[in-house]
């Protein structure tokens, strides 16, 4: 089992996370112009139970930057051709929208998804979480889940947790 455990800190302005064999996370500065993934070491969950899975951190959080989180369905679906929709797309695709709000991001990214595999059936789940940093401290944190058959989404809105995982009990 994969999960990417991220918690945002509003007062501090800080994100914090674990990766465990997930994908990162994908963190856009439109100030900068600039995407990277939020990376770490970490296997997957249950290979090693001595395993010590460290924590990581970026600060100085601001209003407009962009934390996509996503499960491999997406970057890997196909096409009737067989290309891949690989993260570069995805990673177009934020550019194009950062001006949007967290919803209408995600909406250009799975509408785009569907565009690309023209009538092909995905081979896996499609899971993508958006967070759009917004001026008056909050987070908008949109969700939507399609033709997810193994992965699972726990929200803890109180604390601002966001853990992803890729097992189907949760």
């Amino acid at each position: 089992m994969t999960l990417f455990y991220l918690d945002i800190d509003r007062q501090n302005r800080k994100l914090r996370w674990v990766r465990a064999g997930h994908d990162p996370a994908v963190f856009y500065d439109p100030r900068a112009a600039t995407i990277e993934e939020l990376r770490g070491s970490g296997m997957a969950m249950g290979i090693d139970a001595d395993h010590a899975y460290e924590q990581y951190s970026k600060e100085d959080l601001a209003p407009g930057q962009i934390i996509l989180l996503g499960t491999d369905g997406i970057w890997e679906a196909q096409n009737p051709r067989g290309h891949m929709f690989g993260k570069e797309t995805i990673n177009r695709i934020i550019r194009q929208y950062s001006d949007t709000d967290a919803k209408g991001l995600l909406t250009a990214c799975l509408y785009a998804l569907d565009k690309f595999r023209d009538g092909v059936k995905p081979e896996d789940d499609v899971t993508l979480v958006v967070i759009k940093i917004t001026p008056i401290a909050r987070f908008v944190i949109d969700l939507l889940e399609i033709d997810a058959f193994r992965a699972g989404l726990i929200l803890d809105l109180f604390h601002c947790n966001l853990t992803m995982t890729d097992n189907p009990l949760f």
